[in-house]
């Protein structure tokens, strides 16, 4: 009869204990085991369709930033005539400012990755609408220039094109390959650098530049100062100061 009775309070707590946990843990949650459908694949001609699609209007945006940049060249380049004409100091001073607010964004931001693409094309040097340089309007120059250290045209030992702080030169083209008489002295040149270093090969308006002589027909570069570097020099007052190398007469 004790065992009796012992083994009943055992089977009693068992029981107790078990509707303790129950209790605390909780209802029972049912588990589903359902999945997510798989994703559709798309067809071979819908994404081509849709790299077709992003291309053309990455291409439409590229070309509408440079219609902006010609856009820009042309204002500067008029008002630029007329400064070197006559200068109005505290008017000019003004007009400067805005004109360089809209160029400067162009050589921060505006990059693209083939040369085929850019304003010069496969050339090394274009101008924009001109096939007469005497009829020249403001037409943008656009120049190409590879880094110094991939150029195979030396001169004196050291490459042709050469930039150092504000001054530039670049190696013109064969007299027969692009007509200098274009580069005239004051006349504005937006310059395109290649870029390396990173995954892609990049191009990239490096200034705008102005041109210090007139090319003549027996010379191998072009010597440049930037726009900005020009306009604050004449508007303080002051004379812009060539460093040596980039004088005709120099030999570098």
């Amino acid at each position: 009869m004790l065992l009796h009775l012992l083994i009943n309070e055992s089977d009693m707590s068992t029981t107790t204990a078990k509707r303790n946990t129950r209790a605390v843990a909780g209802p029972a949650v049912p588990v589903t085991t359902s999945e997510a459908p798989p994703k559709k694949k798309r067809r071979v001609s819908e994404l081509v369709e849709s790299l077709e699609k992003s291309r053309r209007n990455e291409k439409r945006v590229f070309e509408k930033l440079l219609c902006r940049a010609r856009q820009t060249y042309g204002d500067i380049s008029q008002f630029t005539t007329g400064f070197i004409a006559d200068q109005r100091l505290p008017e000019d001073a003004e007009t400067y400012q805005t004109l360089l607010a809209e160029l400067e964004p162009f050589m921060e931001h505006f990059k693209w990755r083939e040369q085929a693409r850019g304003p010069t094309s496969m050339l090394s040097a274009k101008v924009d609408g001109l096939e007469n340089f005497k009829q020249w309007d403001n037409n943008p120059i656009w120049v190409l220039c590879t880094p110094r250290t991939e150029r195979t045209i030396e001169t004196h030992g050291r490459t042709l094109n050469y930039a150092e702080n504000n001054f530039m030169t670049w190696g013109l083209p064969a007299v027969d390959k692009f007509e200098r008489r274009v580069f005239k002295q004051y006349r504005l040149v937006f310059v395109i650098e290649k870029l390396k270093g990173g995954e892609h090969v990049q191009h990239r308006i490096k200034n705008l530049y102005m041109c210090l002589t007139k090319a003549r027909k027996h010379d191998d570069r072009l010597y440049l100062v930037t726009w900005k570097y020009f306009m604050e020099r004449v508007l303080a007052g002051e004379k812009v100061k060539t460093p040596f190398w980039c004088r005709r007469e120099a030999t570098i």
